[in-house]
């Protein structure tokens, strides 16, 4: 779990929260390139939900509980030819992945803090600590 600063997490959420366009998305099952809306769903912050022309709202999302790694240097072979310095890789379980691609460093650390922040929370609801400095 990366370390983020504190006086940065208001920030960080509301670019969740509102979501961000972001410029790349790869799949396990898809190497497509688009750019798509992130942002959390409305009704349940524990949802990570995205604006696709091909999918159905319902399947345009991850349960962030379903998350398993979160990280910036991938360890899937496919993503390791890419290059760019702005690769954010969720891990899903054990064999699926969803890749980001931000327009510079300080969005993907950004959205980094803020969607970090979110899958703590979804897995320990009651956590104080989350709580108490949410905003």
């Amino acid at each position: 779990m990366k370390k983020f600063p504190e006086n940065q997490l208001a920030e960080a959420i509301n670019f969740v929260i509102y979501g961000k366009p972001i410029i790349k998305k790869y799949t396990k099952k898809r190497s497509m390139i688009h750019s798509a809306l992130f942002y959390l769903h409305e009704d349940d912050y524990s949802y990570l939900q995205w604006i696709s022309k091909k999918k159905l709202y319902s399947d345009s999302r991850i349960d962030l509980k379903a998350v398993t790694n979160i990280s910036d240097k991938p360890t899937q072979n496919a993503l390791k030819k890419l290059k760019t310095h702005n690769l954010l890789v969720l891990t899903i379980g054990e064999n699926n992945y969803l890749a980001l691609e931000f327009p510079n460093p300080q969005a993907k650390e950004l959205w980094w803090q803020g969607i970090q922040y979110f899958w703590i929370l979804s897995k320990n609801p009651d956590n104080k600590y989350f709580i108490k400095n949410s905003c």
